[in-house]
């Protein structure tokens, strides 16, 4: 993976959600070729810590997991921290 994406205000259909526990979504695309190796290190990274996904696969663009709003930004840091693979031209992981 070479970098992720957040994007916010998702637009997202929960049916499983009853209509009084639904909640703004976003989305964090990691952007490159993932394979169940990097969708499963994501997964389990959200889940350590304490974030539910409520949707998470790989798409043609990379990795996507959708999560509330309210924890998008801390999605965001921990999927970058545990996907983000590809080095940086300087040859460093980003």
């Amino acid at each position: 993976m070479r970098c992720v994406a957040l994007r916010r205000n998702f637009a997202v259909e929960l049916p499983c959600v009853s209509r009084r526990h639904r909640k703004e979504a976003a989305a964090i695309v990691g952007i490159g070729q993932p394979d169940e190796k990097d969708l499963a290190r994501g997964r389990r990274s959200l889940r350590k810590a304490g974030i539910e996904a409520v949707h998470s696969g790989i798409a043609p663009a990379g990795l996507v997991f959708v999560v509330f709003e309210e924890v998008a930004d801390e999605a965001l840091r921990v999927l970058h921290g545990s996907v983000i693979t590809a080095p940086t031209a300087a040859g460093e992981v980003a």
